[in-house]
């Protein structure tokens, strides 16, 4: 347990203490620190396209190692461009990691803990900044409990137009590409497009025939399959058989648990999973497509990452924003500039949400001295292919805990996550910190007894407290009485079984 004294008195003993195995910034540089450079260049980009596919856990993309081809779109931007190795979101919970990207802060700081809430009053945003400096503005997304982040915008589509209550890939793009076709050549924008598809991947009567049996005949063999997951998904067998996975709510508003009985029905849920990114990457290269075919003058920027992972069996679990464990926070990001202004590499360094707020102001050519500095810190400097000067340390919150999580088996209480390149230290405010190695185990399998290294974890992890006023960080945050919603937003979050 982290006390607060003892904690400050820890800062002071370990501050300057880095295990050299765990940082790989430029030598010398000290942890949150970087020095201001340029964009791409002076001029900066003429568009952004910003694309969060909900629910995404990087290794199930091919271009992060996963066996079988489910994004030949996505990959071919990942070889055009910046593949970023390790991306760490700020949550694991939709509302709140996206309220990160958007501001560069992290949920205790912008205020936006869960799904269908807003921001703190007077928070700076991405499209408000951007608008500011003369970009168009539009959001197209999946589901209405995101317009707490409508600020600014001054189109925002979020209206699902079918019984399930989000909108697919097909209905969301097609409403881009529309918006799209009334912009001038000339045209300097922000657009921003959020898919739920992948979310939905346990209801079955949302998969499109096409895909699953694209994706069954990619896989080949499912005994095959079935041991390739258990080892890279880290799956919990009991006596040769798979344990449960949770329960969770389908479309009759029923708990009903999953059926991981055996083999079969374990890659069954995964191909519904896989089934469902290859429809969401069909449909955002019809939206490049798109894009090319305006011929547009000048620069667009790409920039696709998730807002957090999926269980998937790891860790016994099949959703997400009950843990913290990187199958959670760990996301992919894509960076390509069409104009090839950027080089293709692949960058080791660890990176975060919180940077893409920063990241993109920069590369817009507007200038982070007018807005109130972020949490995170730019790389665009990786993006050109120099050295690192920021070595960053990667925070990430639980969203507080309520009624349905309880009921749910979630653990009562506050967990926090620090992580740097090969550690990570998860933190719980009423059970027992967990420390990994993750250079010797990448799926956080075996934690790790106390050492010094914790010890500097953790004194680290008292000093972001500190730093950010988490005042009662040892005592469960709860949500008894939850924030007022949109009646519709709060029916919309009920039928997906986000509340009761």
């Amino acid at each position: 347990m982290l006390l607060g004294v003892a904690g400050v008195l820890l800062v002071l003993a370990f501050y300057g203490f880095q295990p050299k195995r765990w940082f790989h910034g430029k030598s010398g540089a000290h942890p949150e620190t970087a020095t201001d450079v340029t964009g791409i260049d002076q001029a900066g980009v003429d568009r952004i396209v910003l694309v969060t596919i909900d629910t995404l856990r990087a290794d199930h993309l091919s271009s992060y190692g996963y066996r079988i081809n489910t994004t030949p779109f996505l990959d071919s931007l990942a070889e055009r461009g910046v593949r970023f190795e390790t991306a760490i979101a700020s949550s694991s919970h939709t509302a709140p990691s996206h309220a990160s990207i958007f501001t560069g802060q992290l949920p205790s700081q912008h205020g936006l803990a869960i799904n269908g809430s807003k921001l703190r009053p007077g928070t700076v945003t991405l499209p408000c900044v951007l608008a500011d400096a003369g970009f168009a503005t539009a959001g197209f997304t999946s589901v209405a409990f995101l317009n707490g982040l409508s600020s600014c915008f001054e189109i925002f589509d979020a209206h699902p137009v079918s019984e399930r209550l989000y909108s697919p890939a097909e209905s969301v793009l097609g409403r881009a590409r529309t918006w799209l076709r009334t912009k001038a050549p000339s045209a300097r924008f922000f657009l921003w497009v959020h898919l739920f598809d992948v979310h939905e991947w346990k209801h079955s009567e949302d998969l499109r025939p096409d895909h699953l049996e694209q994706t069954r005949k990619a896989r080949g063999g499912l005994e095959s399959h079935y041991r390739y997951l258990t080892k890279r998904h880290g799956w919990t067998l009991d006596d040769g058989k798979p344990s449960t996975w949770g329960r969770y709510i389908d479309r009759r508003g029923e708990r009903v648990s999953l059926d991981v009985s055996g083999a079969k029905e374990m890659v069954r849920w995964v191909d519904n999973y896989d089934a469902q990114l290859r429809r969401v990457d069909e449909e955002l290269a019809k939206l490049a497509q798109a894009v090319d075919e305006q011929g547009f003058e000048g620069r667009t920027l790409w920039v696709v990452t998730a807002d957090h992972g999926e269980g998937l069996g790891s860790h016994g679990y099949h959703g997400h924003g009950a843990h913290l464990y990187d199958e959670q926070i760990h996301v992919p990001l894509l960076v390509y500039v069409s104009d090839g202004s950027i080089q293709p590499r692949v960058v080791d360094s660890l990176v975060r949400h919180v940077d893409i707020f920063p990241t993109l102001i920069e590369l817009a050519g507007v200038s982070p001295r007018r807005f109130p500095a972020p949490e995170g810190r730019s790389f665009a400097q990786l993006l050109r292919g120099l050295d690192d000067t920021t070595t960053r340390i990667a925070f990430s919150e639980r969203r507080p805990v309520d009624e349905l999580r309880r009921h749910s088996g979630w653990t009562d209480e506050n967990v926090y996550a620090i992580r740097a390149r090969g550690a990570k230290l998860i933190w719980h405010s009423r059970g027992p910190e967990e420390l990994f190695d993750l250079d010797q185990d990448p799926l956080e399998l075996e934690p790790l007894a106390d050492s010094p290294d914790s010890a500097w974890l953790r004194a680290r992890l008292q000093s972001h407290f500190v730093k950010r006023g988490i005042a009662a960080a040892e005592s469960a945050q709860r949500l008894e009485q939850a924030p007022q919603l949109d009646p519709e937003i709060e029916e919309q979050l009920r039928g997906l079984g986000y509340i009761q």
